[in-house]
């Protein structure tokens, strides 16, 4: 949660509270992805999150508030995608998007 950290701080100097709690722990897009999903580690990249998702046009502008919506965006959509688990096993109805012997650059 890289930018998680500079969210909480500002919130604490410029709102005076934190969504956070006083810790500043949040949830990291990665980690929800690979626990929800059953991935490794570099499979959880989000331009392959993003692929599996099928979000096309969440341009990554290295702009602050840009970033930011695209982060929420994706993890709108990680949310959404857990309601299409297969109830009886747990497991999502799709992979991770990738296969181990295919794997190559992440866009």
């Amino acid at each position: 949660m890289w930018d998680g950290m500079f969210v909480h701080w500002y919130c604490l100097r410029f709102v005076g509270k934190s969504p956070f709690g006083m810790t500043g722990s949040g949830i990291d897009l990665r980690s929800y992805w690979m626990g929800m999903r059953g991935c490794e580690w570099v499979e959880s990249r989000k331009g392959r999150i993003k692929h599996a998702l099928g979000l096309t046009g969440l341009a990554h502008t290295h702009n602050a508030g840009d970033d930011t919506a695209e982060l929420a965006n994706v993890f709108e959509a990680i949310l959404a995608a857990r309601e299409r688990w297969q109830p009886s096993t747990g497991r999502p109805q799709v992979g991770c998007g990738t296969q181990r012997a295919a794997r190559g650059a992440d866009s």
